[in-house]
C-alpha cells in the first residue's frame, strides 16, 4: 500500500540521482529528485523547497529552478541551460537533504 499523502519525507531516505561522484557533470539540465518515507518508501507526493547558491559568472547571478511533482515520489528539477558549476542545496521539510556541487555542459 502507497504511503498516504500526510506521510513525511525522511531526508536521510532520501537524495538526488545522478551517477557521478562528489561533482556530479550533467549534459542534460534535469536532475530527479527521489523522495521516501522513514520506512524507506517512495512517497506519492513531492512538496519541496529548493534552495540554490550559483557559482557561475559571478556569486550574486541567481539560477532558475523548476521543480515538477511526477506524482511517484520523484521530482524533476530542471535548472538553467546555462553551462558553469552550481552549488545547490535542497530541502525537504525544512530539514537540509543534500549538498551538491553539479557542474552543467553546454
Amino acid at each position: 500500500m502507497p504511503p498516504s499523502i500526510g506521510t513525511k519525507a525522511g531526508p536521510q531516505q532520501s537524495g538526488i540521482e545522478h551517477s557521478a561522484g562528489d561533482m556530479a557533470t550533467l549534459n542534460a539540465h534535469k536532475l530527479t529528485l527521489i523522495l521516501r518515507d522513514l520506512k524507506g518508501r517512495r512517497l506519492g507526493h513531492c512538496g519541496v523547497t529548493v534552495q540554490q547558491d550559483p557559482r557561475f559568472r559571478d556569486d550574486d547571478h541567481l539560477v532558475p529552478i523548476t521543480v515538477a511533482d511526477n506524482r511517484d515520489g520523484t521530482c524533476g528539477l530542471f535548472v538553467s541551460s546555462c553551462p558553469g558549476v552550481m552549488h545547490l542545496m535542497v530541502f525537504v521539510d525544512g530539514n537540509l537533504l543534500e549538498v551538491c556541487m553539479i557542474r552543467l555542459c553546454s
